[in-house]
């Protein structure tokens, strides 16, 4: 079994245990329901010395097989709903097998 589909049945054990339903919307794109994982990582933002801000960073990831069926590729500038808020896609950071992360920027109140 080449390594590819292994990261692939990987990608697909670790979204049966630790996804959750979102809406993806991609530029250009029809809405799609997806299955992703959810993380908002704490980080602290130094200062050169002075006191560190906090903040938390926002990301998701999703299966590229997923996306692929779907008919689209993430991209900046896509959206992101889960549990209740609205995120903008302001990175993509592909692992070259299955996965992609993309990280998030909550989207401002309409």
């Amino acid at each position: 079994m080449a390594f590819s589909n292994l990261a692939d049945d990987l990608a697909v054990a670790c979204l049966d245990t630790f996804g959750e339903g979102a809406l993806y919307t991609p530029l250009n794109h029809a809405p799609v329901s997806m299955n992703i994982i959810f993380d908002s990582d704490f980080v602290v933002i130094e200062g050169g010395g002075e006191v560190g801000v906090e903040t938390t960073k926002p990301a998701v990831t999703v299966r590229v097989a997923d996306t692929v069926a779907a008919g689209f590729t993430p991209r900046q500038g896509d959206q992101v709903a889960v549990r209740g808020a609205f995120y903008v896609v302001v990175a993509v950071e592909p692992d070259g097998e299955a996965q992609t992360a993309l990280i998030l920027r909550r989207a401002p109140d309409a």
